[in-house]
């Protein structure tokens, strides 16, 4: 367990009261699901182990707590409200986790639809108005703009985008046409999951789209579906990278 949770008393003005803890050991999992809480104005802390989340949440300002199941840890009686935050829906994982106290169960990436009835039922301070404003889906630069500036504050935590950037083309596509040659689709479904929620928090929709796709073709085993969707997502990144390589590799560093 963490301890108990003691908050501090309203109105000392010690710091922010409306934070969410995003706990994730992919940092760019973490990225994206902080950076759509972040759309909702709210103030988010992250941690990528348990024992850093554990340091968190004995501070007492956590309001909501956003979890990865990368950890054994569960929610405690009297602390803020959990909410998992997975990759995968398997037959009878949401009625275990609600059974072990959480609030709640999201599918990865998240949708800012998804979170707003997340932060409303647990009334962590948001208004009609910011819903409205930072919740809903912002154009696509304003959502480059913001991605831009999370890489910008911290970029030695995202230095594994630097392969959209560099070379002729990315490693993880080589090693997505590898997995499909070898028919090892459970592999395939993995990787392009994860690039998917990267390019959905970037605002690249058709990107996000192509992977979509190839992740549900890998998930019903359809080889030509998802070979399909590989050449184009080949296509794809070679035009993100001409539209946008610049200005990523200027905040990673790499120019």
């Amino acid at each position: 367990g963490v301890g108990v949770f003691l908050p501090e008393p309203e109105g000392t003005g010690a710091g922010p009261r409306l934070t969410v803890l995003v706990i994730d050991d992919d940092p760019l999992a973490r990225a994206a699901t902080a950076a759509r809480v972040r759309g909702f104005g709210l103030t988010v802390v992250e941690a990528e182990t348990w024992d850093r989340a554990a340091k968190l949440l004995r501070r007492g300002r956590i309001r909501l707590v956003l979890t990865d199941l990368c950890h054994e840890a569960r929610p405690v009686a009297g602390g803020p409200p959990w909410v998992a935050v997975t990759g995968r829906m398997e037959a009878g994982l949401e009625h275990r986790l609600l059974a072990a106290g959480f609030a709640g169960v999201l599918l990865k990436p998240l949708k800012a639809g998804d979170l707003e009835p997340i932060l409303r039922r647990h009334g962590i301070g948001i208004t009609d108005t910011v819903c409205g404003a930072a919740g809903a889906e912002a154009p696509r630069e304003k959502i480059w703009r913001q991605f831009l500036d999370l890489v910008a504050e911290a970029p030695e935590k995202y230095q594994s985008l630097g392969e959209l950037v560099q070379g002729p083309r990315p490693r993880w596509l080589g090693t997505l046409e590898s997995k499909l040659a070898a028919g090892s689709l459970a592999e395939c479904r993995a990787l392009v999951h994860r690039w998917k929620g990267v390019f959905d928090v970037m605002g690249e929709d058709a990107i996000a789209a192509i992977l979509g796709r190839a992740e549900r073709a890998a998930a019903a085993e359809s080889v030509a579906d998802l070979r399909a969707e590989v050449e184009a997502l080949g296509a794809g990144l070679k035009a993100f990278r001409k539209r946008r390589g610049g200005e990523l590799a200027a905040v990673l560093g790499e120019v």
